[in-house]
């Protein structure tokens, strides 16, 4: 069965000290390891939300201050999730098998779905794909078999 993972901004909160942080929702139908989180580039910590599974997703996500980003392994992909302030969040897609097996789709309510794959980049034989998302959108990254 092919993988699909929904990312998502659940929601934004300021600080005493006007940072935005993001309480991100991660669910997938591919079982997945709790995320790692960074600050600035360094590891901090585990996320602090279980995993918990609802009919045949996997669920989990965590809250990112201000310069924090979420590190997981979803396989076949690799996601970083980075807080970028103002409740947007930037979603990075590491490829292991090229862009033709994968699609980026970000939803937006009561618009068409935007379909990113104009925003793939190669680096040394990988693929990566990225996007930004804000409050209320929805970020799809599906695996896709056989030809596109």
């Amino acid at each position: 069965m092919p993988t699909i993972i929904d990312i998502e901004i659940r929601a934004c909160s300021d600080d005493r000290d006007g940072r935005t942080g993001a309480d991100f929702r991660v669910s997938s139908n591919t079982e997945f390891q709790k995320a790692i989180v960074y600050t600035l580039g360094f590891r901090c910590r585990k996320s602090e939300t279980r995993i918990r599974r609802a009919a045949d997703r996997y669920i989990s996500g965590d809250f990112l201050d201000s310069y924090q980003s979420a590190q997981m392994r979803i396989p076949p992909f690799g996601i970083v999730c980075v807080n970028l302030g103002d409740c947007v969040m930037g979603v990075h897609v590491r490829l292991s098998g090229g862009m033709e097996r994968c699609r980026v789709t970000v939803f937006t309510p009561d618009k068409k779905p935007k379909i990113n794959d104009d925003d793939f980049f190669k680096s040394e034989d990988i693929y990566y794909g990225t996007a930004v998302i804000g409050h209320y959108q929805t970020i799809r990254i599906e695996e896709l078999k056989g030809d596109v």
